[in-house]
């Protein structure tokens, strides 16, 4: 490519943080305020400081703001985080998850409306051990 091409596809890419896949990761969610109805659990696709995606066949609809669970093998880690979906795009007839969602997750807060910092810098961990991987996302 190109070094104008390379310049112009740099433009559309909004993301600021790398995309890890962690394999194994599942993520469960709910409408913020109504965590006691959770909703499925799900393969997570991806992962960042700043959101993640995860398939699922119940989506939430875009705008909503959600309380999600992230199951993190080996060590059954878990991650409580808010976020904001960005995103519910169906992916395809035939497959076990229907949708793929992408959440926007919310800022580090002390106030309780947003992400503990904890959490957030376990994100930024999980860099070391996936970071430098390549392969098959599953979705």
């Amino acid at each position: 490519m190109n070094s104008a091409l390379a310049q112009l596809a740099s433009n559309f890419d909004r993301r600021s943080h790398d995309r890890l896949v962690v394999p194994g990761a599942t993520v469960s969610w709910a409408l913020k305020g109504r965590e006691s109805l959770p909703h499925e659990t799900g393969p997570l696709s991806d992962i960042s400081e700043g959101g993640l995606a995860f398939l699922t066949n119940d989506p939430p609809t875009a705008g909503l703001e959600i309380s999600l669970v992230v199951f993190l093998p080996p060590k059954s880690q878990t991650l409580e985080l808010l976020g904001i979906v960005a995103y519910s795009i169906p992916r395809g007839p035939g497959l076990t998850y229907a949708y793929r969602v992408g959440v926007a997750l919310k800022p580090s807060a002390h106030s309780g409306d947003g992400n503990a910092a904890e959490s957030l810098a376990v994100i930024q961990t999980l860099k070391q051990t996936f970071g430098k991987r390549k392969g098959r996302r599953p979705w």
